[in-house]
């Protein structure tokens, strides 16, 4: 049971925005070198945890394990898609790992992980080709249920709505 309450914790903590965290140190500890030290801490700190959820995934039991929790270990890990490199490749490629369970692709649909892919594909300067690779992949997963093709194409719809309206104004 100890492994449970550990994962338990490692997801929350995947879960809680890193200006949360900060809102917790004292004043005094807000000059712009503390913060710089302290963001690049908890970067590998999540490094570290992402890659621990994405070591599960690579045996049935820990995918086991994380379908269980999967109300609360799917979310932070869509979440983390939007993170530096270093976060979100490990995280992208659990989400592969997963969504290559049908029940949990279905989920991870339902969590609007599409959108959250092509974000990812479509921000500003370009995301990283390793990246791409990587939630082209996820892409590939979520659309072999029908509920992630139609998810993809509004996703693209609304993209391309978006941009006659920024062309047109």
């Amino acid at each position: 049971m100890a492994k449970a309450n550990e994962l338990d914790e490692l997801l929350g903590f995947l879960s809680s925005p890193s200006l949360q965290v900060l809102s917790l140190l004292p004043s005094f500890y807000t000059s712009p070198i503390i913060l710089h030290d302290y963001f690049l801490l908890l970067l590998q700190v999540k490094k570290a945890a992402v890659e621990i959820v994405r070591d599960l995934t690579g045996s049935d039991g820990g995918i086991d394990i994380l379908a269980s929790l999967s109300d609360f270990s799917l979310p932070p890990l869509c979440l983390l898609l939007h993170e530096p490199l270093e976060v979100s490749a490990p995280a992208s490629e659990a989400l592969i790992n997963l969504s290559q369970n049908p029940s949990l692709a279905e989920k991870l649909v339902s969590l609007r992980a599409v959108d959250a892919a092509m974000e990812v594909i479509y921000k500003q300067g370009g995301s990283d080709s390793r990246l791409s690779r990587l939630i082209v992949m996820l892409l590939v997963n979520l659309t072999q249920l029908d509920s992630g093709i139609v998810s993809l194409l509004q996703a693209s719809s609304n993209r391309q709505c978006n941009m006659l309206i920024l062309l047109s104004g």
